[in-house]
């Protein structure tokens, strides 16, 4: 054969190995957006291990010149979802190294590096990457991940600050979620409902123009939109109505929160971290209400999601709120062996600050007032002004001098 038909042989197999490539990755993004959406997350890290591992050097060249590092974001945002934070660093550390010439992508990757910092309590390296962040121009993602580090720390007016100034953004729309908790914390249940309002923004604010407009051009761009849109729903409309839901348990007011968490399972994902925060405010709505049986099954519903997803975040929640059914119901021991659960799980010190709390009103409840007390004192020393530290019983005064 003569020469110039080997070479429309090798165009040929060249287009058709990257036809096959392009196929190949486009099934795994709409494969990973399908796992996220349905909370098999498991399955998700598998398949984002497997395509890390794979042989694509077209895509892989592709990905290079027009989203470096985004391989990597993937893993590390499924990672940290599972609370597998020591590893989601590395590789938002990789991706933010292999993204440094796209200051967007960077940005995002450089957020995931932040999280993951904070998880771990290395807040001083977590500061330098918002700095980082902010040299991206970023502005809005910088104050976001910054008032989660506040909030974090107990610094909440700080965190207030940066959440509100940050969901100005589009991008930074989640913030908001910050804001409620903040106001939650601080007591001020009319403004953590109000924040909560608007419905969330649709998955097309992340996307800048020409992306929004390059995926909108084919078939398969706007497949891959969908899913992530599907995704993107499946998250932030729920946690709207769970959030308002922690408001008004704290209001003590059952009706509004049934109503809340009935819209909550209209539009709930498979998310576990969600499907956790379900469990544990449906338990303590049938507690409210004096229905143990209903309580405890919602409590096991929780556990069996942990079994799966043991985030140490979401294990601290749905223990402090396990003991707050118990107490409802006037289980004081079982109160007491959950809330000493969630506090020895509490390493940021807002977690430690509510944990405490709450545990002493488990231990006053049992009769033990010395292991309240402490705790209370513990509460009023740790220098984080809250609903709760004001909450908490005055230290005794001393006893006059004898005459």
């Amino acid at each position: 054969m003569s020469p110039i038909v080997w070479v429309w042989i090798g165009v040929a197999a060249w287009f058709l190995w990257f036809t096959i490539d392009c196929r190949l990755w486009v099934r795994f993004v709409h494969r990973s957006h399908q796992l996220d959406h349905e909370g098999k997350w498991e399955e998700l890290e598998a398949l984002i291990r497997k395509e890390l591992a794979a042989f694509r050097p077209w895509i892989r060249l592709n990905i290079h010149f027009r989203s470096p590092g985004a391989r990597e974001g993937m893993a590390a945002l499924c990672l940290f979802q599972r609370g597998k934070i020591e590893e989601s660093l590395r590789f938002a550390e990789i991706g933010a190294l292999k993204s440094q010439r796209k200051p967007r992508l960077h940005a995002d990757l450089l957020r995931l590096q932040a999280l993951a910092l904070a998880g771990l309590l290395r807040y001083d390296e977590c500061r330098d990457v918002i700095g980082r962040i902010r040299n991206t121009g970023e502005t809005a993602i910088a104050d976001h991940v910054e008032s989660l580090l506040c909030l974090y720390q107990g610094r909440l007016d700080d965190a207030l600050v940066l959440a509100e100034r940050a969901r100005r953004d589009p991008r930074a729309d989640v913030a908001r979620h910050i804001s409620s908790l903040v106001h939650l914390h601080q007591g001020s249940y009319g403004s953590a409902i109000e924040v909560l309002l608007e419905p969330a923004r649709d998955v097309t604010s992340l996307y800048r123009a020409d992306q929004l407009s390059a995926l909108e051009r084919t078939r398969d761009g706007r497949s891959m939109l969908e899913g992530h849109r599907r995704t993107w729903a499946g998250v932030v409309e729920p946690l709207r109505y769970l959030l308002a839901g922690y408001v008004y348990l704290e209001q003590d007011n059952p009706t509004e929160l049934r109503f809340t968490m009935e819209k909550a399972a209209e539009v709930m994902s498979g998310n576990p971290s969600l499907r956790v925060i379900e469990a544990e405010l449906n338990a303590c709505l049938c507690a409210m209400t004096g229905d143990g049986a209903g309580a405890d099954g919602w409590l096991r519903k929780g556990a069996d999601v942990l079994q799966t997803h043991p985030r140490r975040a979401s294990a601290i929640d749905f223990h402090r709120y396990a003991g707050r059914a118990c107490l409802m119901l006037g289980r004081k021991d079982a109160a007491v062996e959950a809330l000493e659960r969630s506090l020895q799980l509490a390493d940021q010190p807002m977690e430690k600050h509510v944990g405490r709390y709450w545990l002493a009103r488990a231990y006053e409840a049992r009769g033990d007032r010395g292991k309240a007390a402490e705790l209370d004192r513990l509460l009023r020393e740790d220098g984080i002004a809250s609903k709760w530290s004001k909450a908490s019983p005055p230290a005794p005064s001393a006893p006059p001098p004898a005459s």
